[in-house]
């Protein structure tokens, strides 16, 4: 049946209207409070449990106000009387029926604009003049960590602590001249968080111009503002160690125009900050001469750093060594310029010139002390040659006179002594001369073996596929060992050498043999310079141990007195230079 722009349709019973409503698209429903089987309150009760929001009015008779507030506590859109005249009745029925469309249509655009709203990254959150938060959109929820349940009905300020930039009241003096109002807000989210924003203010006014809703957006710019702040710091950082640094810097953009220099630029070449500022460093500091040079560095130092010994100008036309360093200064990834420290090095030159002329004179010296030393030894060989022949023919001569002949002996026994003498300056004066190479430790060992003549210990050589870094002194490493044993070992049947590795790569280099051993009190002297208890020059270990300091290696002597001699030689994986020490082939 039509009345006026409506189309009804009507059941007889609650069950009748759940069916239609399966079935049909209808904008309102009306109902009587007493009907068969269910009454209205519980249409409208079921209806909300099925999430059913289609309009409900209740058209009742007299007397049934009670139910009426019932049902609209329950979520009816209106309640009509049935009561009175047939015009007034319905024309109201009327009127609240397009009320309550028109409202569910409202309804749903704002839902549908709430929706969209959600989907912004930003913040939206729409509140009373009070602060009441009336509207808080996902992106809020992201950014502040309270719910939406949580944060509506809650006063924004107290709820995030907020801070504004401008006074509250200013802002709404300013929202109420239908201004909108924008600046940075810190909050603090649920997690306590400091949280900055750049927030965007409107309001909607009522016809009196007071405001009814404002609506709140807000970009978090925390990470922003952070950023900013370690710039700035950085800058001042830089500014501190620009004008403080000790040397003199210059700070120029990308065309070399000054920028900025230091106090100590204006002490080492004469210039004032003002007289400097904008013009070009080249036309200032840099010689004629080595304009070449400095379009060299101009090319280089925006893309790395510099550093170059060399000489700048000064004002009055002087010229100063200096070692000049440089780079580029980058701000959020671009090159802005560059900075060049110059350091006065005219005391440094001095000290190498004078430092030159010692070591050439030194090397003179040297030179001389080798020329003279060879000479005399060969000089004094020749000499002593001379006193060993004529001993040999005087002990010839006068055979039958014993005490001739042991002071004849006695004095063979002093040029031998005095030429071990001469073997072994030769041999210091050699030392570390020789570039190291990789040395095969059981061919070595060999070769010393074979310089002894006459009765000699059994020697087990276990270096089997061990090579060193070290020079042709490794022979008289292992001749000095074996002379030792042999002169004081006494009663000394077998000599073992042999390696194994040690702590943090390095390895242990074993000579030991099975003698008397070295008396406790004589093992911290027994790598002394001239150290002997047996009459000899006591050379032999203190040149052992002056190859050792060559080689980088250490050494020391650790058997048991009694049992035996045994020296352990440690060797690091690496040289100071970083190369291999050792390399072992099986």
């Amino acid at each position: 049946m039509d009345v006026g722009n409506f189309e009804i349709d009507h059941a007889c019973c609650v069950d009748e209207a759940f069916k239609k409503l399966a079935t049909g698209q209808y904008d309102v429903v009306i109902s009587d409070y007493e009907m068969p089987q269910k009454n209205g309150l519980q249409f409208l009760t079921e209806l909300r449990k099925q999430n059913n929001e289609i309009p409900f009015v209740l058209f009742t008779g007299k007397g049934r106000e009670e139910v009426a507030i019932k049902a609209l506590n329950v979520g009816a859109a209106g309640y009509y009387n049935k009561q009175g005249s047939p015009e007034t009745v319905y024309g109201e029925l009327a009127h609240g029926i397009k009320l309550s469309v028109e409202r569910k249509k409202a309804d749903e655009v704002f839902k549908k604009q709430a929706a969209l709203i959600d989907l912004s990254p930003d913040a939206v959150i729409v509140k009373k003049l009070d602060e009441t938060i009336t509207f808080w959109n996902a992106g809020a929820e992201r950014l502040y960590g309270y719910t939406k349940e949580e944060a509506l009905g809650q006063k924004i300020n107290i709820l995030l602590k907020a801070k504004n930039s401008k006074s509250f009241n200013g802002v709404i003096t300013q929202l109420k001249q239908g201004k909108n109002w924008t600046g940075e807000i810190t909050n603090y989210a649920k997690n306590n968080n400091k949280v900055i924003v750049q927030s965007y203010w409107s309001a909607t006014l009522d016809a009196q111009g007071g405001i009814v809703e404002i609506l709140e957006s807000n970009v978090d710019i925390t990470e922003h503002k952070k950023a900013e702040e370690a710039l700035h710091e950085s800058q001042q950082k830089f500014k501190a160690l620009f004008s403080a640094n000790p040397d003199a810097a210059v700070f120029l953009d990308t065309d070399f125009h000054v920028v900025e220099a230091n106090f100590r630029f204006s002490v080492l070449f004469g210039y004032s900050v003002d007289e400097i500022k904008g013009k070009i460093v080249t036309d200032l500091i840099v010689p004629d001469d080595s304009k070449e040079e400095s379009r060299s560095v101009r090319q280089k130092i925006l893309a790395g750093s510099v550093e170059i010994v060399t000489a700048r100008r000064r004002k009055d036309g002087s010229l100063i060594p200096v070692f000049m360093s440089g780079g580029p200064v980058f701000v959020n990834g671009k090159v802005i310029g560059c900075v060049i420290v110059y350091k006065d090095i005219s005391d440094i030159i001095t000290v190498q010139e004078e430092l030159t002329k010692a070591l050439d004179k030194a090397e003179l010296l040297n030179e001389k002390l080798r020329v003279v030393g060879s000479l005399t030894r060969h000089d004094v060989r020749n000499k002593l040659s001379a006193v060993t022949g004529y001993a040999y023919i005087l002990k010839k001569k006068h055979s039958d006179q014993a005490d001739i002949v042991d002071g004849l002996g006695k004095v063979e026994q002093v040029v031998k002594e005095t030429v071990r003498i001469f073997d072994f300056a030769k041999m210091y004066e050699q030392l570390g001369e020789e570039e190291l190479t990789y040395i095969d430790v059981e061919e070595k060992l060999k070769d010393a073996a074979a310089l002894f003549s006459g009765p000699t210990p059994t020697i087990m050589n276990e270096c089997q596929g061990l090579t060193v870094l070290a020079d042709s002194f490794l022979r008289q490493l292992f001749f000095n060992f074996i002379d030792n044993t042999r002169k004081y070992g006494k009663k000394t049947t077998t000599i073992r050498v042999y390696f194994e590795r040690a702590d943090q790569g390095s390895l242990k280099l074993v000579y030991e043999d099975d003698g008397v051993g070295v008396p406790s009190e004589n093992k911290p002297r027994l790598f002394s310079e001239g150290f002997s208890t047996e009459g000899s020059t006591g050379f032999g270990l203190f040149l052992t141990k002056k190859m050792m300091d060559v080689y980088d290696w250490q050494i020391q002597e650790n058997g048991t007195p009694g049992q035996g001699a045994k020296f352990t030689i440690t060797i690091p994986k690496l040289n100071k230079n970083g190369k291999e020490n050792y390399q072992i082939v099986s």
